[in-house]
């Protein structure tokens, strides 16, 4: 695992190699003009922010395998680009896919990132523990998350942290980190 402090393009790619689930919480950047400049920023707190663009996924592809699951935690990472060719989505969930994913999740807009990290949780709870497939474990951590009282989810992060399942700075201090996870499951 990676955080902000650690996590440059080059030791992600690495990390990311041979592993079938990919989960990435970062900032995300969209660039409207080269679509192979888009990507997932990788450091940052003062040092040079280095973006894991779609240009150097797709220059690595022969090496990185084929994921069954590629999570995008970050804001905007689903944007795409139709403009320059209709026919195609061009951006982060396509390069992912052409990669090999069997799917990718990742978002239109900007997220909150306690939410986000609140939804994450229950999403792998109900897939990874639960066996449920990842389309209706998130359909349903989405229904979890809109429904449940404040109560209700202020328990559950409590139980979360305790367990090591929610990290407990998330609860504490909810700005986006980077943190890269990759695992055979």
């Amino acid at each position: 695992m990676f955080d902000k402090s650690n996590a440059t393009p080059q030791q992600v790619l690495t990390a990311l190699m041979g592993n079938s689930c990919w989960h990435i919480s970062s900032h995300g950047q969209f660039d409207w003009t080269d679509v192979r400049r888009s990507g997932l920023l990788m450091k940052g707190d003062g040092r040079p922010v280095e973006p894991l663009t779609v240009g150097t996924l797709l220059d690595n592809e022969s090496g990185l395998g084929h994921p069954r699951l590629v999570t995008l935690s970050a804001c905007e990472t689903g944007r795409y680009d139709t403009q320059r060719t209709p026919e195609e989505f061009v951006g982060l969930p396509a390069t992912f896919m052409q990669l090999g994913a069997t799917g990718v999740l990742a978002t239109l807009w900007q997220a909150d990132d306690l939410a986000t990290a609140m939804l994450m949780t229950r999403l792998y709870e109900l897939h990874l523990e639960n066996g449920m497939m990842p389309a209706s474990a998130l359909k349903a951590a989405q229904a979890w998350l809109r429904d449940a009282t404040k109560a209700e989810l202020i328990n559950y992060a409590k139980e979360a942290a305790a367990t090591a399942k929610l990290p407990r700075d998330k609860l504490t201090q909810p700005r986006r980190r980077t943190l890269i996870t990759a695992s055979r499951g």
